[in-house]
């Protein structure tokens, strides 16, 4: 936990700056030492899982990257397809909008999008301010994070 102090011994913006930094590198640094161990432990995990005491069951998946889809024969085949219950056998009724939401995950709207067509994202949604967030450009070349 970092002790926060006042008066005289309070840090400087350029101090609390600099630890901000140092914390971002450190938590990269932390992310890229996961992904290292969790290649290696994968590695040790035998095909169909194995139980760990005090840890729980552990399985190894193969990670993929699905890039450069073809959107619009997905288009076309997601809006060409039924949905059927695996039990009943029975087909959804759904409007080509119900198909397209069922298939691709939209997650939360983007805001900048809301606003570039004079629509308000606080309109539409609950708004809980959560502390305040501080971007840094390392220098003129670089974007800010």
């Amino acid at each position: 936990m970092l002790l926060v102090l006042t008066g005289a011994n309070a840090p400087t913006l350029a101090e609390w700056a600099r630890a901000l930094l140092a914390i971002r590198d450190e938590k990269r640094a932390l992310a890229a030492q996961e992904r290292e161990i969790e290649s290696e432990l994968a590695a040790m995990i035998p095909r169909g899982g194995v139980m760990v005491d005090g840890v729980g069951r552990l399985r190894a998946r193969k990670r993929k990257s699905r890039t450069q889809w073809d959107t619009e024969a997905l288009r076309r085949a997601v809006l060409d397809s039924r949905l059927v219950d695996r039990e009943s056998g029975e087909v959804a009724d759904e409007s080509p909008l119900d198909k397209v939401l069922h298939v691709w995950h939209l997650g939360t709207p983007r805001t900048s999008a809301l606003r570039d067509r004079d629509l308000d994202p606080d309109e539409f949604c609950t708004v809980e301010e959560q502390g305040m967030q501080v971007q840094v450009q390392r220098s003129e070349d670089e974007p800010w994070a």
